[in-house]
């Protein structure tokens, strides 16, 4: 978030030995020289919420909860149930991949 000069960083728990003084100034000089301005910046570790989730995390989710639909809509597929009582055959969840992930 932004508030006046201030840019406030929340790092996930698992970066947290990144957050040291010494690379919170380097930043804060580049940023100073990027944007011509004096900017200060605020770090600190996430916490709580989907709003403070870092974007990687947030992706990770959204792969997930796609992975598990696809899996859910096979499972409860009937056609495919037959496939799978007539042959003694099993799903295998890690295969499964949903048409966002193959690209499609």
């Amino acid at each position: 978030g932004v508030e006046g000069d201030t840019v406030n960083l929340r790092l996930d728990e698992s970066l947290a030995h990144l957050l040291k003084p010494a690379r919170i100034e380097a930043l804060d000089a580049a940023a100073s020289v990027r944007f011509g301005a004096s900017i200060r910046l605020k770090a600190r570790i996430g916490e709580g919420g989907t709003e403070s989730m870092t974007p990687a995390v947030r992706r990770a989710r959204r792969l997930e909860a796609e992975h598990q639909a696809a899996v859910d809509g096979l499972t409860n597929d009937p056609e495919l149930s037959i496939f799978i009582n007539q042959f003694d055959a099993e799903l295998a969840p890690e295969s499964v991949q949903s048409g966002k992930q193959r690209g499609k």
